[in-house]
């Protein structure tokens, strides 16, 4: 007898993990398993794939960067002679995660450069250059200030790099206040996007659908939710919600990059607990190739 209930106690143990595993996998969309495709799919299918978004996906290729003007996540950044290293409001440099050569960017985006180097600084400190909004710091506020913990800078050619950076700058490229180690080269395709469902247009797009019920909405994570995520241009992702939808639900803000936690043998990519960064620009500024204005957001689980 004592024999029947240690075996019992052991399949409530059991069915109890499975119940909460189960629990976690709906709560983090980026978990994902394998799900039959339920009744109706098909038609909110549809509605997705008539609302796709150019973009460019981005991959860690598994190599070193070649050059200096070479696209890449990490290392050292191709930096002109003549031009102040960006800092951060407290005074310390910003630290480098990625530069994108458009030369090297196939089937280019609609008012995205088409030539040039983008570049992507975030803070050196422990939450890496984020600001939270709020209702002492309005969206407006946060992008007119002068000096921010994040930069984008671009680069309308390549000439005149430095060729050994001041012992400071060369410093900060060891700085542990890092979303990443090491340095990969990267590679590019571009793809028509589909929307996820944590982008706050995915509500919009299948609104003819109507409701998602709980089996629905379950596959729409399952299925589109891609990790990782790196991209230029088309529907963003989130370990949490969109802050566009609460900040300005009733603006146009494209993505401009995001680049999503990842590794290979030459750099390891760790935003917090495998989260995803993403900044965001007006399509106006976008056409003047503005960047002043960019809103950077990161979160994680």
């Amino acid at each position: 007898m004592k024999f029947i209930f240690i075996i019992l106690a052991i399949a409530i143990v059991f069915l109890l993990l499975n119940r909460t595993g189960s629990k976690k996998n709906l709560n983090n969309p980026r978990l994902t398993q394998d799900l039959a495709e339920p009744e109706k799919w098909s038609e909110v299918q549809t509605l997705l794939e008539e609302n796709t978004l150019p973009s460019i996906k981005i991959r860690l290729l598994d190599e070193k960067p070649t050059s200096i003007e070479q696209s890449k996540f990490g290392g050292v950044p191709y930096w002109p002679k003549d031009k102040t290293y960006p800092r951060g409001t407290n005074g310390k440099l910003l630290t480098f995660i990625a530069q994108i050569n458009f030369a090297e960017v196939p089937g280019l985006l609609e008012h995205y450069p088409k030539k040039g180097l983008l570049q992507f600084f975030v803070g050196n400190d422990d939450v890496w250059g984020l600001e939270f909004l709020s209702n002492k710091n309005p969206l407006e506020a946060y992008l007119n200030k002068a000096q921010k913990d994040f930069a984008v800078v671009y680069h309308a050619d390549t000439q005149g790099a430095v060729e050994d950076f001041e012992q400071e700058i060369s410093e900060s490229f060891k700085s542990n206040m890092s979303p990443y180690s090491g340095e990969s080269a990267i590679g590019f395709s571009k793809v028509e996007d589909v929307a996820s469902p944590v982008d706050y247009r995915f509500d919009k797009i299948i609104q003819p659908f109507g409701r998602l019920n709980d089996e629905l909405e379950e596959h729409a994570y399952e299925s589109l939710m891609k990790t990782p995520d790196h991209k230029i241009g088309g529907f963003a992702s989130f370990t949490q919600e969109d802050p566009r939808g609460y900040y300005a639900p009733d603006e146009e803000w494209l993505l401009l990059f995001q680049m999503d936690t990842d590794s290979n043998s030459n750099i390891d990519i760790m935003w917090g607990d495998a989260g995803i960064a993403n900044f965001f620009i007006r399509p106006d500024d976008l056409k003047s190739l503005d960047f002043s204005k960019v809103w950077y957001n990161w979160d994680c689980h």
